[in-house]
């Protein structure tokens, strides 16, 4: 099932308007402790990249503050990764601050069951922009299920990639 007006990017993490960014990045909450043994051996929610690669080998060290992603696609698979382990710091901090809220609350109650990258455009590591276009599944507290479906833009800045905010929501 597919339900693009239930969930855009802004509600893949409920956000309230942009006011003072400042105050914000003092505020943010602390990284996302490191995993357990058996949670660092599990497959990463992303799918993991390369496919199949564990949370320790793909999204932990970026949602830890380890390494930055290098590629735009990694960037937004640690982006899912973030959704699924409502970690709204790492959300925060890669989002690009000309585009991104004030607050960020990822608490609304959806789980996200899966994702599947459809295409990147450039977003490599000698780009400064990049297109991503994935699929995020979700299954919300009803029991009822949907899926996002956007192109996501990301752009470098201070030699990190951000994301930068939907090229398109799909249907």
């Amino acid at each position: 099932m597919t339900d693009s007006t239930a969930r855009t990017p802004d509600k893949l993490a409920s956000a309230q308007p942009a006011q003072d960014q400042t105050a914000q990045d003092q505020t943010a909450s602390a990284p996302v402790p490191p995993a357990s043994a058996s949670q660092a051996s599990a497959p990463c929610p992303c799918g993991g990249y390369p496919k199949g690669a564990t949370y320790s080998q793909c999204c932990e060290p970026a949602l830890t503050l380890t390494t930055w992603p290098p590629t735009a696609q990694q960037l937004m698979r640690s982006r899912y990764t973030a959704h699924v382990k409502g970690d709204e710091d790492h959300l925060f901090r890669t989002w690009h601050p000309k585009t991104r809220p004030a607050r960020i609350d990822v608490g609304d109650g959806a789980e996200w069951i899966g994702l599947r990258v459809e295409a990147v455009s450039a977003g490599g590591v000698q780009d400064e922009e990049g297109a991503v276009e994935y699929r995020a599944a979700y299954r919300e507290p009803d029991g009822s299920s949907g899926e996002l479906h956007e192109v996501a833009r990301f752009v470098r800045r201070a030699r990190r990639w951000m994301y930068l905010g939907p090229a398109e929501v799909l249907g």
